[in-house]
């Protein structure tokens, strides 16, 4: 009989840790569902002009606490815009923005700071100097042409 008591009553704890289980991945699962993602749309000018190209490259800044997603956009004609759908959360990001000619030869690439916000419109105009570019790397390990600073 005792036998049969601690059965049941482990079936029954076993039971429950399940249910619990899986409540709390639901929950979890819907709260990152929850998350509010916000678009962003800007230029991009380098010397005072359109950067023709390029990719850019959103991280969020961990160290100022933000835990969000990356997200990536294309530069054309001076322009970038990334959809609410894959948008960014509300605080600080780092913007690494990769400077490309109308020859698609990479000029280089610099970084930035921007904050995404829930009360503005997350317009943006980043200011790149040729002074600031960086040569990037490309697959081989070697640079590419560009950059006027350290890679």
């Amino acid at each position: 009989m005792i036998k049969m008591f601690l059965s049941r009553d482990y079936e029954i704890a076993s039971r429950s840790f399940w249910v619990l289980a899986i409540c709390a991945c639901l929950v979890g699962c819907s709260q990152q569902e929850q998350i509010k993602r916000y678009g962003v749309r800007g230029t991009i000018l380098l010397d005072g002009k359109a950067v023709a190209k390029g990719p850019l490259r959103f991280t969020p800044d961990a160290d100022s606490g933000n835990r969000g997603p990356e997200s990536v956009a294309y530069i054309k004609d001076g322009q970038f815009q990334v959809k609410a759908e894959q948008g960014l959360v509300e605080g600080p990001y780092l913007v690494e923005v990769t400077v490309v000619n109308e020859k698609d030869e990479v000029i280089g690439a610099a970084k930035k700071t921007l904050t995404v916000s829930a009360k503005d419109e997350n317009a943006f105009q980043i200011d790149l100097a040729t002074r600031e570019l960086r040569a990037v790397k490309n697959e081989d390990g070697g640079n590419d042409r560009g950059g006027k600073g350290e890679g």
